[in-house]
């Protein structure tokens, strides 16, 4: 059997993903879902008729790994999925990692909240699924300056998530961050960071590098932070 190469892959997450997760068994072969079970596909269903997953993000990781443009594959995602992909990136690097982060009465929320324990530092992030030919700047600027507000209203309501999640206790600073399926713009706007998908995993690797760029203005002291000293 010849395994699918990257761009079939994406064929496959384009079709699954215009049949909200299902696809005709006519697009696919009985070697193609072999290939997707050797990759931790999960099945809904399979029927005569389609085939249905029960998650795109299994399949979205592994298109990623093999080179294939991240702002491409995640176009193929809802922005449930989009909030699942960076979820799992955070993952995949060893954070401790949540999604949904309620505070102040479940009033406000951070899309994902992710702890690196060696770094002492937690990604607070807010993911903009806006797709391709969305321009407007000065939206995304006023979503970043909303979004350092509510990471510096997360450090303030801590106490009441620990219950929940600890691991907030390991970050010494939160670093707010935005990322976008786009490149409107990019950098240090309005105290959080705006980071395209495309380049969320360098960002990840090389986040002391950026934090050593940006911490002055950057960084929110976590008023929970507890020292393993």
């Amino acid at each position: 059997m010849e395994f699918p190469d990257s761009r079939q892959l994406c064929v496959l997450l384009k079709k699954f993903s215009e049949g909200k997760g299902c696809i005709s068994k006519e697009f696919i072969s009985e070697g193609e879902l072999v290939a997707l079970s050797s990759l931790g596909i999960i099945y809904r269903t399979i029927t005569h008729k389609e085939v249905c997953v029960r998650s795109l993000i299994p399949l979205a990781l592994k298109v990623l790994e093999l080179g294939v443009d991240p702002q491409e594959v995640s176009t193929y995602l809802s922005w449930r999925d989009f909030e699942a992909l960076i979820l799992d990136y955070l993952v995949r690097f060893g954070y401790k990692a949540f999604r949904g982060v309620r505070f102040t009465s479940r009033r406000l929320e951070v899309d994902v909240l992710g702890i690196d324990e060696i770094n002492a530092l937690g990604l607070a992030i807010d993911c903009k699924h806006w797709m391709p030919g969305y321009r407007k700047a000065g939206k995304l600027r006023e979503a970043a300056a909303k979004h350092r507000e509510k990471v510096v209203r997360l450090s303030e309501e801590c106490r009441a998530l620990l219950p929940k999640y600890h691991p907030i206790v390991r970050a010494r600073y939160y670093v707010p961050v935005v990322v976008t399926l786009t490149e409107t713009i990019k950098g240090l706007v309005k105290g959080s960071l705006i980071v395209p998908v495309r380049v969320m995993r360098d960002f990840i690797v090389n986040l002391r590098y950026y934090i050593d760029v940006f911490q002055d203005v950057a960084l929110i002291p976590n008023k929970c932070y507890e020292s393993r000293k």
